[in-house]
């Protein structure tokens, strides 16, 4: 009898690595498959809140326990300031930046926006490729929980940096000098 090893990959135990001899039970018609430090865990959630790992060293994990992403605070932003004592009747949007008294922040927060594409380089750490391709395959809905994996595996530093670049990319955009050559009859450049 072989034992297998699993990494919880959500919840409370994310991360935690637990080892199996394939023992199950079936309790009030639900399946569990029992793990050697006495836990166990719905056989239906095998690929969703647990995956099975080669072994449990650090390379053949999917995260860290020391790794869990915290879930983001759903954070309700405090209702504008009245401007010179007027309130408004209009509720216009709240942007990401912290609100300030500046009236240069209340002039950009409120001005009519555009849709604009910018292009940035993002250095990030990844699991192999070959290690991605393998879970793909391996798990009826895998590529979906990659995907997850990699939109909230992103860490606050990480975060940072990439609005950072945004922020950066679109200044160098708007205020780069524009070098303008001026071609005269007859004359070649």
């Amino acid at each position: 009898m072989s034992i297998k090893t699993y990494q919880w990959i959500k919840g409370e135990k994310a991360g935690d690595v637990v080892k199996s001899t394939g023992d199950t039970i079936l309790e009030s018609n639900i399946e569990f498959l029992i793990f050697t430090d006495g836990s166990r865990c719905n056989t239906s959630l095998l690929g969703d809140m647990l995956i099975e790992v080669a072994s449990d060293s650090p390379d053949d994990l999917m995260m860290m326990a020391n790794e869990m992403v915290p879930q983001p605070k759903i954070v309700k932003a405090p209702n504008p300031k009245p401007v010179n004592n007027i309130t408004h009747n209009k509720t216009l949007p709240l942007p990401e930046v912290q609100q300030t008294d500046s009236p240069l922040i209340a002039l950009l927060s409120s001005s009519k926006k555009t849709k604009e594409k910018v292009g940035i380089t993002v250095e990030i750490e990844l699991p192999p490729a070959d290690l991605l391709k393998v879970v793909a395959a391996s798990f009826e809905d895998g590529e979906k929980q990659i995907f997850d994996y990699l939109v909230n595996g992103l860490s606050p530093k990480q975060n940072e940096a990439i609005r950072k670049q945004i922020a950066q990319t679109i200044m160098s955009t708007i205020f780069e000098k524009e070098i303008k050559t001026t071609k005269r009859k007859n004359e070649k450049l």
